[in-house]
């Protein structure tokens, strides 16, 4: 290696608080830390997730209340109501699946 080069990163290191220069004319070694997220934003970030599951709660409860009722009204002499709103039941049940299934991988590579 070059005396430029050496003594250039001798020089940044030693500008490094807590850091010296190696000895015996080495490769200094930088320290590289992990990157994680301020904690501010982590708890926003769980907030935000926090949230939408308790809205996509709320909204599935209220959207199976809708299929229920189409079910209900459709057991005497209107089957194609009833069946649509088995239809939207299983549309319910996959959106809510789906949902509760992102969540939880995206929080995990939020904090990986």
């Amino acid at each position: 290696m070059s005396h430029t080069v050496h003594a250039i990163i001798t020089v940044v290191q030693a500008m490094l608080p807590g850091e010296t220069p190696a000895p015996g004319g080495q490769i200094p070694i930088f320290s590289d830390p992990p990157a994680s997220a301020p904690a501010e934003l982590s708890r926003f970030g769980s907030k935000v997730f926090g949230f939408i599951k308790a809205i996509s709660l709320v909204v599935g409860v209220i959207m199976f209340g809708f299929a229920w009722l189409k079910v209900m009204l459709g057991k005497s002499r209107r089957q194609d109501m009833a069946a649509e709103g088995m239809h939207h039941a299983v549309y319910v049940i996959g959106a809510l699946g789906g949902l509760f299934m992102t969540i939880p991988i995206v929080s995990f590579f939020a904090n990986w």
